[in-house]
This record gives C-alpha cells, structure tokens and sequence, in this order.
C-alpha cells in the first residue's frame, strides 16, 4: 500500500527501504520505489529516479534484476531527451555486471525496446538513436533481437513511419551484411510487412548479400506474402539452386509451384551452399504428394524406398521414410508391404500403421486383422480402428465376427469397440452379445462388451446382457459402472439405475463398493434402488459392503431430494436406517467378542459422523428430525446437536436448551459438550453479531441448570478471548461463578481451583 501514496508522502521511507543491510529487504524496496516514481508521472520524479538506479552498479543481482525488471514495466513515455545519459548508464552496468542474470538481459531489453517501439515513428528522436544503441550492444551478448508485436500496438500506416525512421540504421548494418534488425522488424510487423515494398527490396537484398543461416531466414519472411510467393520461389531458386532443401522453399514448391519439384526429386540433387557435395539428402515433405504429377510420385517413391534400404542410416530414419511413403498414391502402400515381414520390429509395426492410411484403407483391413493375433497386435489392432472407418458394414462384419471368440485378449476387446462402434445397431448387438456368451470368454473381454454396449441401448439384446453382467463377475459388474447418467438418453435413465442397484446387492464386493458409491447420483432416476441402504446397513452379518452404505446413506441426506430418498420421515431411507441399527441395540448386540464390538453402536456412530454440515436449510431439518430419533441414545444425540448449534441464528437460546435437556444428569456429558462448544467457537469465524451469544449465557446462567450453566461457560470461553472480554462479558462470567450448582462455577473459575475461563483473562 506505501507504493500507492504520493512521493512526498512514501519516497523518504521507500527510498530508506532501498539501503537495509538485508538483500532480500532491498529487492523489495526497490521495485516499490520505482513503481510509486512512476506512479507520479512526474518527468523530473522519472530523472532523480534515474539518479538513484545508478545505485545498482554496486548491488548483486538479485536485488538488481527486480529493480531493472519494474523499471521495464514503467511506460516509456515517461521517458524524456533528458533523460538519456542515465539510462545508458543503467544499461551499460547492467550488461558489464559481473553476475549479470538472464532475467537482468531481459529487463533491459524489454526497456530498450519498449522506447523503441514509442519513439519508433520520430526519426530524430534522441530516445531512438539511443534505443537502437543499447539494443545493438544487448545483441552483442545475446545474438538476436525481438521487437514484440509491433503489429499489435502502431496504428494503421504508422509501419511505414517505423521503416523510415529506421532506415539509416537498417541500410548501415546491411552494408556489414548485419541484418539481425531487418529481421526484428519484419517478424514485429507481422502480415503488415508484406505491404511495404520498400521492407520487402531490403529482403530481397538480404538475400544476394547474406550468409548462408541469414538467407535461410530472410527466404522464409520473403515468401511470407502470399501474394508473391509463388514467383518470388523461382527466383530464390534460380538465385541458389541449392535452396529447394530448405523448409521454407520446399513448403512452397510441395504445394504451390509442383512445376519446380522435379530438381528436389532428382536421383541426383542440386548441390550448392545448403547441400554439399558428398552430402546425404533429407526426404522432402511427402505430405502432398497426392497432388503432384506421376512421375514426379515414381520419383519421390524412388527416394523413400532408397532411404527405407539404406542400412547405414538408424532405424528410427528408414521408418520415418516408410511412414512419409504412406501419402503417395500405390507407391506407399507397397512401400509399406515390402516391411511387413522385415526383421526389424520398428520396421514391421510402421508398415502396419502406414497402412491403415493407404488409398483404400478398408481393403487394408484383412491384412491388418491378420497381423492382430500375432506380437503386432499392439500396432495392427489400431490401424485396424482406423482402416474400419471406411470399410463396409458387411466387410466389416465379415472380418470381426472370428476375432471376437478367439485370439489375444487385445485383440478381441479392440474387436467389440469396433463393432459397437462402425456397425449398424442390430448387427453390433449380434456381435457383443456372440462374443459376451462365448464359451470361457475372458472376464476382460465381457467387460470391454459391457462399457461399449452403453451406446446400443436401444437393442434389448444389449439390456439383456447388461442385467446378466450385473450380477457375473465384478468385472462385468465394475463396467457397468463406467457409463454416467448423461451419458444415457433420458428414457434410459431409470432402467439403468435399476441394473446399478442390482450390483449393490451382488456377491461381488468389489463391484458391490464401487456401485453403493455411484448409488447416490442415480437414485433419483429409481428411488426404489435405495431401498437395499438399510439392509446393507443393518444387517450386522454384512462385514464387507456396510461402510459403503452408510456412506451412500449419509451422502443422501446431504441432497434436496423428496421422500423416501431424502427426509426423515418414517420409510424414509436415513429414518429406516437408523430406526434398524437403534432396534439392534435395544435388542442386545456382539459386546467384546475377539472380532467385534457393539457393531450397531459403531456403525451408527460412522453415519452420523459422515452426516454433512449443516449448511444447507434441508440439510439442517435432516439432522433436526434425526435428533429426535436418537433420544434413547443421549451421547449420539449431543453430538448431532452439537453440530446444530449456531451463533448466528435467532434461536441460539433454544438450541442450548435442548442441549442441555440432552446432558440432563450426566455430568461428564454436559462437561464434554462444553469444552466441545467452546473449542469450536474459538476455531470458527466470529460472528457478525455477538449480542445473542451474550443473551443466550445470560439467559442459559440464570436457569440454575448445570448441563445449561456449563453450555454458558462454553459459550463465555470460547468467544470472550476473541472480544478481549469486554464488560459485560466479564460480568456474565462472575455470575457463572456464583452459579447454585458447583459444576458450573467451577468450570468458570469458581471454587478452590482456576477453571478455563479464568486463565483465558489472565
């Protein structure tokens, strides 16, 4: 906030800021500094902060990078002619800094370019002259300039202003053959250089009089203009022949000007400045190979199938030639069938996947399913899912129905996804269900059928299915799982609720788990899927699904959802829930057997502590009505009163009352609710009023009742250290202490021993 005052108000102290002994404490101070200067927009404010970053010669680089780095961020109007000299000389310690840092460089590049880009349109600007200095000395460290988006931030025409005002340094550097700044200024002009014809005959220059990297770069921003570009890539090559190996040119000639390929297609190519006697030539892009004439096709065929031979050359290399091969009509193909069965794997496994993009890939298909029972399956398994996309129902039907009961388990799974995948319904549906009842398919195999059939749904053979996985295996029963409620049409919403609620019940408790998990969501699609929750719950001989439950029946009473689901009605599924585990204990339960305990009493503890807060109105009247199931059951009833307290609310007074009434004679109870309030009251936020707290201990004081005198303690120790116990608190608490019934007084501080209260005042 100091950085945002005035200058006279915040300099002296930022400005002490910048000379602390600690480094750290200085490379705070100092972006402060420089930012409330600048603030200011006051010239001479900008100058004597100038002054001061002289300063930094003797600063270590980091608290010098951050100060360089806010003065970039200042607006480079700020600056003025004045002020020239002290920017050098900020730069010029900058760059000669024995530990200078990249983040240093870039600071003051972005500072030099940024008056640059401001001045760039006043030819006489002593800012400019001085821009371009600092950039050419920055360049000299680092080899390279960036202007940023000129084209983003100059007005419409302001480019031409720019190159004038440039052009006694641009023709002065072309004169050494330096044209790192010609090509700053293009790539910043972006789309508008290709309007300026005067931009464009200083490239064109660049290009009789640079070296070889430099031609390369100023032959790519040439043919940049899309208008131009396909006469301006004869003439680079008629200036070098060589030039076809370069990207930027062959980019042209492989789409544009095919006419002028042939030479790059040559058995012998145009040797020059890029491509040296005795040099191995690159393949060119093949990638629009369909485009070109035949024999030009024969002859790029001719390179691919030379390079895929050449044995001296790494593997990777003769396969990326094979898989460049695949965009030439006829010739890639049998490119890719002459590695099928080649020795080397990388080999083989590429002509499979070039396959699936030859001319006619469906035609492929046999082939590719021939290899998917074999080690390639891993490759022709896949390039089959692509070659399948343009296959015929019936070719393809034809081709998938023996690998789906026979074969590596890959195989036949890749199989039913494309089945349920390409095929019309009717014949998909035939499939999976052929391959799910298979004779001792495997469980993998009858799962993939079940996560692709979701989308089949409209086929009661695929129901059918469904129903017998839910309920086979748990793998089966854990793919049904995998399909989402919005996944499915609405009218399929409900009956797959059902089957969910059938793998709940199954044997298997691994699917049975992970479906009571997704029970809640889809609930309310078949309320009745619920009712297996209480059984699960309450019946104390399930040791394996019941944690699951009470989780799907304490997530349930966290939804606004209409009875039975949600509520706690009678037939409600929480009342029903703990209506049964409150009968097992009633009737006597496992008490301290070598595997178990009180397992009624444990599980009913579980679901009310993973009851969700009440922070939500339906929320709070589902833990209200469960309060009232639990009256037999006073320490489980404190507990969820407890939660329900809020001091906030208008009913403060009320809440504690039947608390109390709760902890009625049970000391220890009424004691531990206590401590409980006031541990919580003290974590959670303090609330916005606090005059209904004081009311309520008031109120709670005079009753006369301990379990109602120890909540008052509660509520007294908990908030009256956060208030810095103002008076009338004070006086609360030494009417607790004078409490009829002991327990009360004692806990606030009465009696022959300090009591928490009394030391939190202390």
């Amino acid at each position: 906030m100091l950085a945002q005052l005035p200058v006279a108000e915040a300099g002296a102290e930022l400005l002490a800021a910048t000379r602390r002994p600690e480094a750290a404490d200085r490379a705070l101070a100092w972006p402060l500094l420089i930012t409330n200067a600048g603030r200011s927009g006051d010239p001479a404010e900008i100058g004597r902060l100038l002054a001061l970053c002289e300063r930094l010669r003797n600063e270590q680089d980091p608290v010098r990078a951050p100060a360089l780095a806010a003065l970039a961020e200042l607006h480079p109007g700020l600056f003025g002619p004045a002020d020239v000299g002290a920017l050098d000389r900020v730069v010029t310690d900058a760059l000669e800094a024995r530990d200078g840092s990249y983040r240093t460089r870039q600071a003051v590049t972005k500072l030099a370019v940024g008056i640059l880009r401001e001045h760039a349109t006043v030819p006489e600007s002593p800012l400019l002259a001085w821009a371009l200095a600092a950039l050419e000395r920055i360049t000299g460290q680092r080899g390279s300039i960036s202007l940023g988006a000129l084209q983003h931030t100059l007005r419409r025409g302001q480019e031409h202003q720019v190159l004038a005002a440039l052009r006694p340094w641009l023709e002065k550097a072309a004169a050494v053959a330096d044209h790192r700044l010609l090509f700053a200024l293009t790539h910043s002009l972006g789309d508008r250089a290709h309007g300026m014809p005067e931009l464009q005959d200083l490239l064109a220059r660049a290009l009789h009089h640079s070296k070889d990297a430099a031609f390369g770069t100023a032959a790519g921003l040439w043919l940049a203009a899309p208008r131009t570009r396909e006469e301006r890539v004869e003439q680079i090559i008629a200036l070098e022949p060589s030039a076809v190996v370069l990207h930027t040119v062959q980019a042209v000639l492989t789409t544009r000007r095919t006419d002028l390929l042939d030479p790059l297609l040559a058995d012998t190519p145009p040797y020059g400045r890029f491509l040296k006697p005795g040099t191995r030539p690159r393949l060119p892009d093949l990638t629009y190979a369909h485009r070109w004439q035949p024999r030009q096709q024969a002859a790029a065929a001719r390179l691919a199938e030379r390079a895929a031979a050449d044995t001296t050359q790494a593997t990777h290399s003769r396969a990326a030639a094979i898989r460049a091969a695949r965009s030439i009509p006829l010739f890639g193909r049998q490119l890719a069938l002459e590695y099928l069965e080649s020795d080397e794997v990388v080999l083989t496994e590429v002509a499979l996947a070039a396959l699936a993009w030859a001319d006619d890939p469906a035609r492929e298909l046999t082939v590719l399913l021939a290899h998917a029972d074999g080690d390639r399956a891993r490759v022709a398994v896949y390039a089959a899912s692509r070659a399948a996309r343009f296959a015929t129902p019936r070719q393809l039907a034809e081709q998938l129905d023996g690998l789906l009961t026979g074969g590596k388990i890959t195989t036949r799974k890749e199989a039913v996804r494309l089945a349920a995948g390409y095929l019309p319904p009717q014949q998909a549906a035939e499939l999976l269900r052929t391959a799910y009842l298979a004779p001792g398919q495997h469980p993998d195999v009858q799962a993939a059928v079940i996560a692709a059939g979701s989308g089949l749904l409209q086929r009661e053979e695929i129901w059918a299915l469904f129903g017998a996985a839910a309920t086979d295996s748990p793998h089966t029963g854990t793919a049904l799982l995998r399909t989402r409620p919005w996944q499915l049409a609405e009218a399929h919403q409900a009956r797959f609720a059902r089957l969910v609620g059938q793998v709940c019940r199954t044997d298997h408790p691994e699917a049975a788990v992970a479906a009571l998990g997704q029970l809640p969501t889809w609930a309310r699609f078949a309320p009745e899927t619920a009712e297996v929750l209480p059984t699960l719950v309450t019946d104390l001989t399930n040791r394996h699904t019941w944690r699951a439950a009470v989780d799907a029946v304490a997530t349930l009473a966290g939804q606004d959802l209409p009875h039975p689901l949600g509520g706690t009605a009678p037939g409600s599924v929480l009342h029903r829930t703990v209506t049964g585990l409150l009968a097992s204990v009633r009737a006597g339960e496992s008490e301290a057997l070598a595997d178990r305990d009180l397992p009624a009493r444990q599980r009913l503890t579980v679901l009310l502590g993973g009851l969700p807060r009440p922070d939500q109105p339906w929320i709070r009247a589902n833990l209200t009505g469960l309060a009232e199931l639990l009256a037999e059951q006073p320490a489980l009833r404190v507990d969820l009163l407890l939660g329900l307290v809020d001091p906030a609310a208008g009913t403060l007074t009320v809440q504690l009352r039947e608390l109390g009434e709760a902890a009625a004679d049970r000391p220890a109870l009424a004691a531990s609710a206590a401590r409980r309030l006031s541990t919580r009251l003290g974590r959670d936020r303090l609330p916005e009023a606090t005059d209904p707290v004081l009311s309520a201990a008031e109120q709670l004081c005079g009753e006369g009742e301990s379990a109602t005198g120890l909540l008052a303690v509660g509520l007294l120790v908990g908030l009256g250290p956060q208030l810095g116990w103002p008076a009338e608190w004070r006086a609360v608490l030494r009417a607790l202490r004078r409490h009829p019934v002991p327990r009360p007084g004692r806990g606030a501080g009465g009696g022959d021993r300090d009591g928490v209260a009394r030391r939190s005042t202390e």
